[in-house]
């Protein structure tokens, strides 16, 4: 998988006669399956770690992803700046390939099952997992909304950055993802809260910071940026927070079946991620930034709402 996550970037780098739109959405659908390796890393990372220490350590890794997404806006509009956009994509292959070579060097080898199940088997058993983990269900839907709100802010947030009066460059729009990096590292905490007890609490009140404080001060725009800052530190920091506490939850739930969770949470993880990037460029068509920071209060109400209702029962 890791092989073929490199040669995708490279693909790019073909002469313009041989690129179309088709080929462009292939090979992003292609690099979208192979960004499944991330989540993988994040189970086994849970799966070593001592069940007292396991929030802190998704929350630890997950801090990571979320910064690595986060600085890679600003390294991309650096070298689009600088050099091209296709050396994005080949910078990209050159650190794939690092990182295939780094992780076969450190990670421990597989242990063989004694009873291995086939692929299908593997596949109908995780779409199970919808029907018997309540936690699953909950979690997920509060994931959906998360990384909803995450693409709502930083799908359009170079439309109205590169446009007057601001009239930002690649790479001064991209140093908004260190704006986020903030926020992201002081959600790293919230493994431990997990670890602790104070997942519902936790997620309670990220919520209502993303609902009624982030994207209240964002609305702002264009006033001074330092309001738009200050939300995304806030909004960053919010998503982090949840994100981490919901997956220490669901790997809590079933050890034995710890990387098919995975896969079955990052079904709305994907799949909010996806609406939310397509939602918010349709409000920014026909109603601008305002239209956007709307939905997005709305999606942080309806997260709200549902961390209210959730059962204390299913929290540790």
């Amino acid at each position: 998988m890791c092989s073929f996550r490199v040669s995708l970037p490279l693909l790019h780098l073909l002469p313009p006669r041989c690129l179309s739109w088709e080929f462009l959405l292939g090979s992003l659908f292609l690099v979208g399956l192979s960004s499944v390796i991330v989540q993988t890393l994040v189970a086994c990372a849970a799966g070593w770690a001592a069940p007292a220490k396991r929030g802190r350590v998704v929350g630890q890794i997950t801090s990571g992803v979320v910064i690595g997404i986060l600085c890679a806006r600003l390294i991309a509009g650096l070298l689009t700046d600088t050099i091209g956009w296709r050396a994005v994509y080949l910078a990209s292959a050159v650190l794939t390939a690092d990182m295939a070579a780094v992780l076969a060097r450190i990670l421990p080898p597989r242990k063989r099952n004694d009873m291995p199940l086939s692929y299908p088997v593997l596949v109908f058993s995780t779409l199970s997992l919808y029907r018997t983990k309540s936690v699953l269900r909950r979690r997920g839907l509060l994931a959906f909304l998360i990384f909803a709100m995450f693409n709502v802010l930083w799908a359009p947030l170079v439309l109205p950055l590169s446009a007057a009066p601001f009239s930002l460059s690649h790479t001064e729009v991209g140093l908004f993802g260190l704006v986020g990096v903030a926020g992201a590292l002081g959600a790293g905490r919230a493994g431990i809260w997990a670890d602790q007890g104070r997942a519902r609490r936790t997620t309670v009140l990220s919520f209502f910071a993303l609902a009624l404080a982030a994207w209240s001060l964002m609305t702002a725009l264009p006033i001074p940026l330092w309001f738009l800052i200050a939300g995304v530190v806030l909004l960053d920091f919010a998503i982090q927070a949840i994100h981490v506490t919901s997956q220490s939850l669901i790997f809590a739930s079933g050890a034995e079946a710890r990387s098919r969770l995975v896969g079955a949470y990052m079904v709305f993880y994907s799949l909010g991620s996806a609406c939310g990037a397509f939602a918010s460029t349709l409000a920014y068509a026909h109603g601008g930034w305002t239209s956007v920071c709307l939905l997005g209060t709305g999606l942080g109400l309806a997260g709200l709402t549902l961390a209210c209702l959730e059962k204390p029962e299913i929290v540790l």
